[in-house]
This record gives C-alpha cells, structure tokens and sequence, in this order.
C-alpha cells in the first residue's frame, strides 16, 4: 500500500503522533514540469516550491508507468526534494532559534 505523511492530532480522537495516509493517484507531472527549478532558486521562490511539493505528496510516482518516466522526469522530481528537504532544515533550524 502506498502512504503519505498526516497528523492526526484532533482527528477522531488521535494521538497526535505521525502516521502515514493512502495516496490515491500518480504525481501530477504537469505541475512538476511547469516549475523552473533554476528560476525558482535563483528567485528564492517558496511559493514555487511549495506547489510543486504539494504535487510530490498528493501523489505517488509507483502509480505512474516506469516506462513513461524519462530521466528528466526523475531529475526534475529528485532535485525538487532536495530542495525541499533543504528548505525544511532552514526551516527547522529558524524555529529552534526562536525558542
């Protein structure tokens, strides 16, 4: 089965804690492919990064064909992760220091 990432705090009675949530449909390459990676982080644009992560977790690239996914759509979907993931350690790390 495939899952992405919830809370359930408030959610009928959960804990709070972290849980994985079914996806339901493949990534929406159309959105992935209409972000300017090189653009949006020469602009530092969040907005950007946030439409194209929310596509990444709306969807699941194990519901696409493997056989239709070419080598840019792999790149394109890696990279922005990484900028995501890097986005959220700034992220966390101005949080922590705002304790």
């Amino acid at each position: 089965d495939v899952f992405t990432a919830t809370e359930q705090a408030g959610v009928g009675g959960g804990t709070g804690r972290f849980h994985f949530a079914r996806k339901t449909r493949g990534l929406d390459w159309r959105v992935l492919h209409g972000i300017d990676l090189t653009r949006m982080v020469a602009n530092v644009d969040v907005a950007a990064l946030e439409r194209g992560l929310a596509a990444v977790l709306q969807g699941d690239v194990c519901f696409d064909d493997p056989l239709h996914l070419s080598p840019n759509n792999y790149k394109q979907l890696i990279r922005l992760c990484q900028l995501g993931v890097d986005y959220l350690e700034h992220e966390v790390a101005w949080r922590r220091n705002m304790v």
